[in-house]
Parts: C-alpha cells; structure tokens; sequence
C-alpha cells in the first residue's frame, strides 16, 4: 500500500511551491519539486546536464506491488550518462487511494492535470533551455508521454505497449480510477468518465496531424496491447501521423523490451539532435508500416515457449473518429472495447502476475500453460 516519503531522496534538493501559479512565477530549481496542487502534491524530478541539447520527459507504467511509497520516478537508471535534460514526472492521481495504481496522468476531478501540466512543462523545458523534447513511458506512461508530446509541435513521444483507448483497457483498473478521480459508481460511469471528462483516445489528438515524430515500441506478443491498443491507433492515424514503429518478441503477454533496448532507444534519442526520424530509423525503426504488415508479421513468430499461442484476431477496428484538435520506485532500484470481450480482472490479475507466469512457462509446466490460455489470450 504506497504511502507518501520523500527519504529516499534526501540527497537531492527539495523544492516546494504553494500552487501552479507559484512556480510557474519562479526560476527552475533542479532536483525534486513538489507543486501544491488543488489538496495534493504534484512532484518532479528535474536533472540538467550541462550542455544538453535534448530533455527528456518521463512517465512511470502502473505501480507494481514493490512500490511501496510515493512519488515514483521513472528512466534515472536508463538514462544514466546519455548527456540528456531529465524529468521525471509522478502522477498526482495516486495520491487519491491507497489502493490505487494508475492514473494514465489524466487528472481527477480536483485536479484536471491534462489542462495544467503542459504549462508545467513548459516552464521546465524553457528553464533547461535545450533545443529539443522528447517524451517517454511504458503502458500508461506511453499514453502520457503521446498525450503531452501532442502539446508540443516538433517533439518526439516514445511510447512503450501504450494504452490508446483508455475506456477498452482492464475493467478493474477503468472502475479504480473512474471511482476514485471522479466518483463512478460503476463501470458504465467509469467509461464515461475517461471519455468524456478526459482525453482518452489518443486517435483524436494524431488524426490528421504530422508535426509530432511517434517512435512506437510494441510486444507482438502482448496480443491485449496489440489488437485492442495498437491496431485502432495505426489504422486512425497511418495515413498522416508521422509514425515509426519497433517491434520486437519479449515475451507472451504485457511484457515489457528489455532494459538493453530501452537504452538503445534512449541512445537514439540523445543523439537524435532533432531528427528523430533518421536516429531511430538506424536502431531499426520502420516507417510506412500498415497494421496488415505487422499482423503478418505477428502471425510468423515461432511458436511460444510450452506452446502457448499468441491472442486470436478479434474483429476489425472500427473506423477512426474525426480528428479533434526501467520504473524507479521509491523502495527498490529499477523502472468495452470493440465488439470484444473486455479482459476483465482476471486478464489483469494474470498480467500481473506475469514474472511468475514467464518462469512456469521455461519449466514447460502444463498447469502454467493451461492458466496462461485462459487467462492472458
């Protein structure tokens, strides 16, 4: 159960600041800050480097059952030596529940976090003073980093097994943060609420627009993520985003590169120096993708270890809406969807538990087999 404690990083110079308002009037300070904001605290870690030409923000995935205090931050192992501008970003959300984990940094009802954070980072991009942006996170920190990078015109956003649609993610986790960032009383409400009270559909910030470089990291064999995340993206937005995609087989399931990619990827972007599009092509990066390429693609992987199969094709996406304008927590080092059936809790209680899953999987025991069929595809 996370609880707030900042001791882990009583090395580092603390700031803190009564509101918004408050900081936005004042010179950047480097290390952690901590914004009043509306009844709870909106933390950062800000690292300069000297001479940096690129800053990179970063947002933490779902809270995992090691990370037991907040703020979290996310990419300070990753990034480590790069020569990049560093932020880490923390989702004021979990601050609401004890009990809550994601937030996908979209704001609650106190908080409309979606409105204000950009004015945030534009006042700590402006004070780092480098020349160029880019945006990074994995699973809900990919859909902040594409949702932000959209505020900012010649950016970079590299998200990782992103959520697109946020209503057609796990129902228990919609219901959580529907209940405690705007009082849903149930499911229905909560898709409402990331709907209507938020922006939830990243097709509707990229439809029609190619000012914004979107480097795309995807598991083929994360078959949630793919079909119901990725397919409806590619399809809304292929004809015109300036989209480039990386895939790779790391595992059945949401899982996640290895650290050694998220660091080649990291490498790409430092010395990137703005043409994000050529770095990340030499890393293997690939433009003019279709989403009929990388089902092919996905239909080709090799059978998965004890013969567990990758996710059945679900009906097609349908078509897109008209455009409208390595985790580090605290205690331990590191980092109704379309005529579908929603994953429901057990889908998302077998991704979480998804280390111990992988390991019965290299045993090739056939009780782990049998769950994974049931419970991952």
């Amino acid at each position: 159960m996370p609880r707030r404690d900042l001791t882990r990083f009583a090395g580092l110079r603390h700031t803190e600041f009564a509101s918004i308002e408050d900081f936005l009037a004042s010179p950047l300070p480097d290390g952690v800050v901590t914004i009043y904001y509306h009844g709870s605290p909106l933390d950062l870690l800000i690292q300069p480097e000297p001479d940096a030409d690129t800053t990179l923000v970063v947002f933490h995935s779902a809270l995992s059952p090691n990370m037991q205090t907040l703020p979290v931050f996310s990419g300070l192992g990753v990034t480590e030596g790069l020569g990049l501008n560093v932020v880490c970003v923390a989702d004021p959300s979990l601050e609401l529940d004890d009990e809550l984990n994601i937030g996908w940094f979209s704001g609650n009802a106190r908080q409309p976090l979606q409105q204000d954070l950009p004015g945030v980072l534009r006042h700590v991009v402006d004070g780092l003073g480098a020349e160029h942006l880019a945006f990074f996170g994995a699973s809900a920190g990919g859909f902040a980093a594409l949702h932000y990078a959209a505020h900012f015109p010649g950016s970079l956003a590299v998200p990782v097994n992103p959520q697109i649609i946020l209503r057609d993610f796990a129902d228990v986790d919609v219901l959580a943060y529907g209940r405690s960032a705007f009082g849903a009383e149930d499911l229905a409400e909560a898709r409402t609420a990331l709907t209507e009270r938020i922006a939830g559909d990243l097709r509707q910030a990229y439809t029609g627009r190619d000012d914004v470089t979107i480097g795309y990291v995807q598991n083929l064999r994360d078959g949630r993520h793919f079909w119901r995340q990725l397919s409806h993206f590619m399809i809304a937005v292929q004809d015109t985003a300036d989209l480039l995609i990386l895939t790779g087989d790391w595992g059945l399931g949401h899982v996640p590169p290895p650290k050694s990619v998220n660091r080649t990827v990291l490498e790409a972007v430092a010395g990137a120096h703005g043409d994000w599009a050529a770095s990340l092509a030499r890393i293997g990066f690939r433009g003019g993708l279709t989403f009929e390429d990388l089902k092919a693609e996905q239909a080709a992987l090799p059978p998965a270890e004890a013969a567990a199969p990758v996710a059945a094709e679900p009906p097609a996406p349908e078509p897109a809406p008209e455009a409208a304008p390595e985790t580090v927590a605290p205690t331990a080092a590191g980092g109704g969807s379309h005529g579908e059936p929603s994953p429901g809790e057990v889908g998302l209680r077998a991704e979480r538990r998804r280390p111990a899953v992988l390991r019965g999987l290299r045993a090739g025991a056939a009780r782990v087999t049998s769950a994974l069929k049931r419970r991952l595809l």
